[in-house]
């Protein structure tokens, strides 16, 4: 199995993942904990299912979703030409929490989508806010497009380790922009 480290390369992904794949173990145990986020930053630029998988296969635990806020409103200049629509077109947006069977925060979480786009029960799902929207959303067989990691500038906040983000696609359309700042504590312990 090669060694990881914090230098995880695009090109030494594919082999990297599919050794983690075959190995009965926690794939990041061992791994140095300050490296641990430029790792997940490398995996998180090339994954393309929703992240909640990735980081339940990671911690192998189930994530649950906590809404802290959410509201509808305009789209802004910039969030339309990444969803390829008219600014001020209508969306839903919510911000809020994946924690572990724990309560351990393992992301802060924020979602914009566009309601016209989705079929009603992936509307209702994400209006409920009881799953995850990746959950929700690759039940659709959403992909993650247009996709942005990397390790945070500062690890010593509440969500130090890694910031990410990307669109989601479903039905070759773009639904929804997904941002996740995955927290330095839920980080460091994948790698016991």
């Amino acid at each position: 199995m090669p060694v990881l480290d914090a230098y995880v390369s695009a090109r030494d992904f594919t082999g990297a993942l599919a050794a983690l794949k075959a190995s009965r173990r926690r794939p990041l145990t061992g791994v140095d904990p300050a490296g641990c986020p430029k790792i997940l930053a490398a995996i998180l630029e090339h994954w393309p299912q929703p992240v909640t998988g990735l980081l339940e296969y990671l911690s192998d635990q189930i994530l649950t979703n906590q809404v802290l806020d959410q509201g509808d409103g305009p789209l802004t200049d910039r969030a339309a030409h990444r969803l390829a629509t008219e600014p001020g077109t209508a969306c839903r947006w919510r911000h809020g929490l994946l924690t572990g069977w724990d309560g351990t925060v393992a992301a802060h979480t924020r979602l914009i989508w566009l309601p016209g786009r989705l079929p009603d029960a992936a509307r209702a799902g994400l209006d409920a806010g009881d799953e995850p929207a990746g959950v929700i959303l690759g039940r659709l067989g959403a992909v993650r497009t247009d996709r942005h990691a990397m390790p945070a500038a500062t690890g010593d906040g509440p969500t130090g380790a890694v910031v990410s983000h990307a669109v989601l696609t479903a039905g070759g359309a773009a639904v929804a922009i997904a941002k996740e700042a995955i927290t330095r504590g839920f980080a460091e312990s994948l790698t016991r």
